[in-house]
């Protein structure tokens, strides 16, 4: 335990809020305009208005002001594994088939990478997460008040972002800011409570939204929050071993017993009856099976084409039983598998590794009070990242990235600060 015994001084901290107010107003209005504009017809303009709004800020930033850019080992990757992909892309059968998603990559990829350099030039995270809750917040105002205009025809909430898996997704990531923050987030009772109001909010919407990936994710946010909570602690590791098992047997006993009850309990509990018996067909689930289909098509497609794969978004061309499939895979790992081959798969999720490493040999800063809340939100959305990408594919979802790029960002200054503590 002698890593957590470093000296955290105030001279070790970097000197957070270097960019004022204007800086964060614009990732405030991207992250807004994303969540709730960016996914609905005719309304797209506002989120591309703001986005150029960030661009114009960056660029006179780095520059005009001649700020540093930074470009850590994840954007290189990032950027080599565009680059298997357009090579991919352009020797599939049908390469004009991939030019929207590549385009789609052109845009989102600059952004998130922008975004992360002006939370590192900031030295401070702690606005952009509250953006993303307040956008989460506002979010789920508006699919309340809007009554059916925001349900499907299955009775699922989709909310602004058009789709209720995309939706659990944006609701777990709050409940891991949020939790984190009502259990590690300082002596303030008042935050604490508000906090645990807002991550109880967003979980009877994830309840709504019957997303089982996004009951998932959130119950495992939960757990890694209360592995971290007890890792902070000191005393003896059998203690810390005890108390990971009952704060996290809590948080996660908690969420399924709400999502058990909830009305779409039958979709958790058909995963659950699959996860037990390994089949598909006898849970009567037609969700569940077809999953299963596309993914067993995406491995036959990737291991036919094992080096580069077949394309970027080539999968959805492609045909099961005389139809085609019109749609991605449902899975992040064998559509990358599927798209870019082996070469891509290793670069594109070497990324996690290089976050997952940087995060744990940062794990000393969970012995400073300013920052142990936010060790533990990011480590829980790179942890429920891993969950998301399961049932669904990310490699070009904008809010997908708007969270990496915090999570980038993050792991960054954690390191960078914990790298000082050490001396």
């Amino acid at each position: 335990m002698a890593a957590y015994t470093l000296n955290f001084s105030n001279r070790s901290r970097p000197a957070p809020d270097r960019l004022g107010v204007i800086y964060k107003l614009a990732l405030l209005l991207y992250v807004l305009t994303v969540v709730v504009f960016s996914y609905r017809e005719g309304l797209t303009l506002y989120a591309k208005g703001a986005a150029i709004v960030l661009v114009g800020l960056f660029v006179f930033r780095s520059v005009l002001r001649g700020e540093r850019i930074f470009f850590p080992i994840e954007y290189r990757l990032l950027f080599i594994w565009f680059l298997v992909g357009v090579i991919s892309s352009s020797l599939a059968q049908d390469p004009s088939a991939t030019v929207s998603r590549l385009m789609t990559l052109v845009q989102v990829y600059p952004l998130a990478f922008i975004t992360s350099n002006i939370l590192v030039w900031n030295g401070d995270t702690k606005f952009y997460w509250l953006a993303i809750v307040a956008a989460t917040l506002v979010s789920g105002s508006i699919t309340l008040l809007g009554g059916n205009e925001f349900v499907g025809l299955d009775g699922r909430l989709f909310g602004t972002l058009g789709n209720a898996n995309a939706f659990a997704a944006l609701l777990s990531v709050c409940v891991a800011i949020c939790v984190a923050t009502a259990v590690m987030g300082g002596r303030s009772l008042l935050v604490r409570g508000v906090a645990t109001l807002i991550a109880v909010f967003c979980l009877y919407l994830v309840g709504r939204t019957g997303s089982r990936m996004g009951m998932l994710a959130c119950m495992v946010a939960g757990f890694v929050i209360a592995m971290c909570f007890q890792v902070g602690r000191k005393g003896p590791r059998l203690a810390q071993f005890a108390g990971i098992l009952v704060v996290g047997a809590l948080l996660v006993g908690g969420s399924i017993y709400y999502f058990s009850g909830s009305e779409f309990a039958d979709r958790l509990a058909a995963l659950t009856a699959v996860a037990e018996g390994g089949n598909f067909s006898s849970v009567g689930d037609n969700s569940l099976s077809n999953r299963a289909l596309l993914f067993r098509k995406a491995l036959e497609m990737g291991l036919e084409n094992p080096l580069l794969g077949v394309g970027v978004d080539i999968f959805r061309t492609a045909g099961i039983s005389l139809h085609q499939i019109g749609n991605n895979s449902h899975s992040n790992y064998v559509e990358i598998f599927a798209s870019t081959g082996l070469v891509g798969f290793l670069v594109y999720f070497s990324m996690y590794y290089f976050w997952w490493v940087r995060l744990i040999r940062s794990r000393s800063v969970l012995a400073d009070s300013h920052f142990r809340a936010r060790y533990a939100m990011v480590v829980a959305m790179a942890a429920l990242v891993l969950v998301l990408d399961v049932a669904w594919v990310t490699y070009y979802i904008k809010l997908v990235w708007l969270v990496l790029a915090g999570v980038i960002a993050e792991a960054t200054i954690l390191s960078r600060m914990a790298r000082v503590a050490r001396g």
